[in-house]
């Protein structure tokens, strides 16, 4: 159960970051050339800190990076820690809990990216 847990948050994640990337490029050509793009958000989503329109870039490239985490975690192993008695289980609960965090930030930042065109 456990494997097949972590195999789709691995591809969920993929597939919600690699969306974004194309979705980030479409609201990008929207932007009007002033825009100031909001970098930074307080406690409460006011906006604390904006850039130019070419910051808003920063968002599908965060999201392109994300996309590639799950493959690329695959290839590098981590070193087990000597306490850890069962490597295999901790493995297993590193990548899920990788690829949790993944598809959890791959989702805000499409929260984000989609809400930037109505603040500006």
């Amino acid at each position: 159960m456990g494997a097949q847990v972590g195999m789709l948050l691995a591809a969920g994640c993929v597939a919600t970051n690699a969306c974004g990337v194309p979705f980030g490029l479409h609201l990008f050509s929207k932007l009007p050339a002033d825009a100031a793009v909001p970098m930074k958000f307080g406690l409460f989503g006011e906006v604390l800190w904006c850039a130019s329109k070419p910051w808003f870039l920063i968002y599908p490239g965060l999201c392109g990076f994300l996309a590639a985490t799950p493959l690329l975690t695959q290839q590098m192993q981590a070193k087990v820690p000597d306490w850890v008695t069962k490597p295999e289980e901790y493995k297993a609960i590193m990548d899920t809990a990788t690829n949790a965090v993944c598809l959890l930030t791959g989702g805000f930042l499409l929260i984000a990216m989609d809400q930037i065109p109505r603040i500006v």
